[in-house]
């Protein structure tokens, strides 16, 4: 069963790669919104 489960998360599973980051460090992300024919990128950062 455990194999099954492995399997299942390596193929179907998305793995996110995302940076190291530390208290203090600032990070920006982003979001694409589409509204019809319009498309707007909207950032945040902290």
């Amino acid at each position: 069963m455990e194999s099954l489960i492995k399997f299942v998360q390596d193929e179907f599973v998305t793995k996110n790669e995302l940076p190291e980051f530390m208290a203090g460090d600032t990070i920006t992300v982003y979001y694409e919104i589409k509204e019809g024919n319009k498309t707007r990128t909207q950032f945040l950062e902290e």
